[in-house]
């Protein structure tokens, strides 16, 4: 059993990777980077919303694509 990130993953952990290298502050950098390595980073709404639920959730970062409805839930279910 493949227990690795998918294709679609990879690519999108790249991405964040080279976006987080040029727009953010290093601060935050390193602790996404901290969470990718440890593999404390959650990949779903599923995922997020447990994580979220129990209390486990340091930050939710939402994609461009990501349901409407979905986004309004997490905002007015789990306001911090």
């Amino acid at each position: 059993m493949y227990f690795g990130l998918s294709e679609e993953q990879t690519f999108f952990q790249d991405n964040v990777k080279k976006f987080l290298d040029d727009q953010a502050p290093l601060d935050v950098i390193r602790q996404i980077k901290n969470a990718m390595v440890s593999g404390g980073l959650l990949f779903g709404q599923n995922q997020a919303k447990g994580a979220c639920e129990d209390g486990s959730a340091k930050v939710v970062i939402l994609a461009a694509n990501c349901p409407e409805d979905y986004v309004s839930m997490i905002k007015s279910d789990y306001p911090n």
